[in-house]
């Protein structure tokens, strides 16, 4: 297109508009490009964390009767207090449980 721009095959205008188009084009398709890196790098990630959760349980031996810190660090990202009786537990595969405590 520049070369036929600088020949005088091609308007200014339309060279200028074309070069828009392909720049907004070229922008759209980076975009695309970094949501399914972004995309990958999380099931990458959610992967990861279930192996982790799977090897810990395979670690222990015979039925699991309680949690205890290992599993519990497997398994919890994080536990966000609402309220006194109210909370979420956030676990590692990005899972939320919330829970009201009754009285």
């Amino acid at each position: 297109m520049l070369q036929l721009q600088l020949k005088g095959q091609m308007d200014v205008e339309v060279y200028q508009e074309e070069q828009t188009r392909i720049g907004a084009e070229f922008e759209g398709l980076r975009e695309q490009k970094r949501e399914m890196v972004k995309e990958q790098d999380t099931k990458e990630q959610y992967k990861k964390r279930v192996q982790e959760i799977i090897e810990v349980f395979k670690q222990k031996e015979g039925l699991l009767e309680q949690i205890d810190d290992g599993i519990f660090n497997a398994l919890v990202e994080k536990i966000e207090i609402l309220s006194p009786t109210h909370f979420v537990c956030v676990l590692k595969s990005e899972m939320r449980m919330e829970e009201n405590i009754l009285y």
